[in-house]
């Protein structure tokens, strides 16, 4: 009776229900008794787990979405701005080259707003991902993180003859975006090395830099820092793979991330 109504509860969404052992149990009872309440304590861990997980990729959606938010109201909403007020004082010209002159402002501010939508839309889905494939994607990105100052980026591709299927692309892609815009808030390094490789029946991706490095045990899951490994880890999860950091404190970091390459069936599309 008792083994029935934890069993019961348990139906019910309690996995913190336990079967209490009487004085006159007997062996067998002992035993399917202690393997059931095991099997629930297994259960409310994971459930635990899951819940900090959920809670996790929550928080780094939102941070996404600030990120997205903030990028579109410093610059392209800024621009669009500008362009409003050039357009009244466009309207309010004396003379032809005063007008000229606002037009040939317009022009500019036209152009800026357009690069900057397009530049939030590639951070967001990079065109030349699904064109011209992985290597070429990360290539792109290293260019565009050159621009910034201070650490200088490097791409090495060995063995990419083949696509791998547009998912596998996509999070391989994520995952060098991630450890690149790592290095740049946490690392304080001058020299990054992003490189892709066959190496058998596996692609890895490999994001190597010579920054301050961290000890990842003590990384706390809800920093900026720690949400970023945790979504890497279950980007490459999801499909099969695994992500393995590397880092000590003043001897910088890599991030590796390994595909099963048959799992992407790779192909010369």
């Amino acid at each position: 009776d008792r083994l029935q109504e934890a069993v019961d509860e348990t139906r019910s969404g309690r996995a913190d229900m336990r079967v209490v052992l009487g004085d006159n149990s007997d062996e067998r009872f002992d035993r399917l008794a202690g393997t059931f309440n095991q099997m629930l304590a297994q259960l409310e861990h994971d459930a635990r787990e899951m819940q900090q997980l959920s809670r996790q990729i929550l928080q780094a959606q939102e941070e996404e979405r600030y990120r997205l938010a903030r990028e579109l109201h410093d610059e392209a909403a800024q621009s669009l701005t500008s362009l409003l007020v050039h357009i009244r004082l466009l309207e309010r010209a004396n003379n032809p080259a005063e007008a000229q002159h606002h037009v040939q402002e317009l022009r500019e501010l036209t152009a800026r707003a357009l690069e900057d939508v397009r530049r939030v839309a590639l951070d967001l889905r990079p065109t030349i991902l699904d064109d011209l494939g992985l290597a070429a994607a990360l290539e792109w990105r290293v260019d565009e993180f050159n621009k910034g100052d201070g650490v200088r980026a490097s791409v090495v591709v060995d063995g990419m003859d083949r696509r791998m299927p547009r998912e596998a692309e996509l999070v391989l892609y994520r995952v060098g975006q991630e450890a690149l815009s790592n290095v740049s808030r946490h690392a304080g390094a001058s020299e990054v090395i992003v490189t892709l490789r066959r190496d058998a029946d596996l692609c890895v991706l490999q994001v190597s830099d010579n920054g301050v490095g961290f000890d990842p045990a003590r990384t706390q899951p809800d920093t900026d820092h720690g949400l970023g490994l945790v979504g890497m880890r279950e980007r490459v999860a999801m499909i099969g793979g695994d992500l393995e950091v590397t880092s000590q404190p003043g001897a910088g970091t890599r991030i590796t991330a390994r595909i099963p390459w048959q799992n992407g069936k790779g192909t010369n599309r």
